[in-house]
């Protein structure tokens, strides 16, 4: 009878055992303090309203069991969001996989950042090396076939007009020379690059025609990024720069800065000047001062940005500047300069 109880108190039994086990709680009391106990574990109240319990519920909960069907309940998991459930889904990574991505791609972004920042400037170099050396070749044909004078320049005249005289005589076609006068790290390549220009070599006829302003640009851009060496001073004369085969003597160089007040150049981040000498050789100095000489490329020996008294004391002088101009020069006579150098001499017009 007592194993009933628990059917009785769950509602699993049928209508005879039912009416079976009333009529035995009806006759004993302990059976009903069973009953009792056995609902107070089950906790079975019969006060309080309760929803009926399906028949057959514990016969399919063992069955259910002992198949395998049912099993211990897992414990909850995280929901994640649904851009979470995206990334895991579609092989995306995750927001702290990114930071991570992030910070070793800013690593490697700094420490590559300066070897290509340097791998561009020693490509800039060497072009610009190469620029110096094909002028220098084209200078000692020019010097070859006039007495071994480089390019005159007359006290009157500015320095840079010895690159139009080169382009006169056609030893490079003129689209090339235009080509090896810029510098691929000076301001004027960058400004050419920042308003899409092209530099151009101004012919001695657009000088002769040019005033004013457009005159005195056209005169600061003659030689482009490069100054040269345009002589020197002996007694009261002015002499043009001539060709000595010398390894310490410059002929071109990347030209003086005058905000610097001529004591270095803008070219290469002012790092280094590049020089070409009188022997054909190209060397990116890293001041204006010759290594071995003490000769300073942009200056005298008196510390001006002017000719000097000595060929062996040669001074680079940007292309807008004239040699005689803060120098007490006396020019030559005009034929001098057209028997003696073999050569037509510019002669700017003074009309108005």
């Amino acid at each position: 009878m007592r194993e009933d109880l628990i059917a009785y108190a769950l509602g699993e039994l049928n209508d005879d055992d039912h009416a079976r086990v009333v009529a035995a709680l009806a006759a004993d009391p302990e059976l009903r303090e069973e009953l009792e106990q056995v609902r107070e574990c089950l906790g079975c109240d019969d006060s309080q309203p309760k929803n009926p319990i399906p028949r057959g519920l514990a016969a399919r909960t063992t069955a259910g069991i002992c198949s395998g069907e049912i099993t211990e309940p897992q414990e909850p998991q995280p929901q994640r969001s649904a851009v979470a459930s995206f990334a895991a889904n579609s092989g995306f990574i995750s927001p702290m996989d990114m930071t991570v991505a992030i910070g070793i791609l800013l690593t490697l972004g700094s420490l590559l950042t300066p070897a290509i920042y340097s791998s561009r400037n020693e490509a800039q170099l060497a072009m610009c090396t190469n620029n110096l050396r094909q002028l220098g070749q084209t200078m000692d044909q020019y010097a070859i076939r006039h007495a071994g004078f480089y390019p005159v320049v007359r006290p009157d005249e500015h320095a840079g007009i010895f690159a139009s005289r080169l382009r006169e005589r056609e030893y490079v076609a003129p689209a090339s020379l235009d080509q090896l006068f810029v510098c691929p790290s000076s301001p004027l390549a960058e400004q050419m690059a920042r308003d899409n220009t092209e530099y151009h070599v101004p012919t001695l006829a657009e000088l002769s025609l040019a005033k004013g302003p457009w005159l005195t640009q056209l005169q600061r851009n003659s030689s482009g990024s490069y100054g040269y060496q345009a002589g020197y001073v002996k007694g009261n004369h002015y002499l043009p720069a001539s060709r000595h085969d010398h390894s310490m003597v410059p002929v071109l160089a990347d030209a003086p800065s005058v905000e610097s007040n001529y004591y270095a150049s803008d070219n290469h981040g002012g790092k280094v000047v590049n020089t070409l000498f009188q022997d054909g050789s190209v060397r990116a100095l890293s001041s204006a001062m010759v290594p071995g000489v003490n000769d300073h490329l942009f200056v005298n020996r008196d510390g001006q940005p002017q000719l000097s008294t000595s060929w062996r004391d040669a001074v680079v002088l940007p292309s807008g500047a004239m040699p005689g101009l803060n120098f007490p020069a006396q020019q030559m006579p005009d034929p001098v300069y057209r028997i003696f150098f073999r050569v037509h001499v510019f002669v700017p017009s003074t009309s108005p």
